[in-house]
């Protein structure tokens, strides 16, 4: 009798185990659910706004610091509502945007825009939002 008691426990554990599992493969998913939903539009507007704006940066670099710090803006919200490899990610995106926006400045202040730099940092964060929206 002590050993179908234990085997019965032994179930329930595993039973219980299994429950877990479950409950945590849900609340992943839901999470990893919301971030595409904030990760997914920032994506889209941000890339489209970010490459129009690179193209601009030498014509009007005070407009384009103003919209890039905009851009900048959203992506580190997104990025703060979001966790682990996600929020990473747009980190690196926002540290990109302002990398944009030293150049911005330094056209605004009388410099020369190098614009292959320009254009090389636009196509890394285009790169890394098109995988980001691809990943959801």
């Amino acid at each position: 009798m002590g050993s179908a008691r234990a085997r019965a426990a032994v179930g329930r554990v595993v039973l219980a185990r299994t429950g877990c599992t479950a409950v945590a493969d849900g609340v992943a998913q839901a999470s990893s659910q919301v971030a595409c939903a904030v990760v997914t539009p920032i994506a889209e507007n941000v890339g489209r706004q970010v490459q129009v704006v690179a193209d601009d940066i030498a014509l009007d670099p005070s407009g384009a610091i103003t919209t890039l710090q905009g851009l900048k803006d959203q992506v580190d919200g997104a990025a703060a509502t979001t966790s682990g490899d996600i929020s990473t990610r747009l980190t690196s995106v926002a540290e990109r945007i302002g990398e944009l926006i030293t150049q911005a400045e330094s056209a605004r202040d009388g410099g020369v825009v190098s614009q292959e730099g320009v254009d090389g940092i636009e196509a890394s964060i285009v790169e890394s939002l098109t995988s980001l929206a691809g990943d959801c």
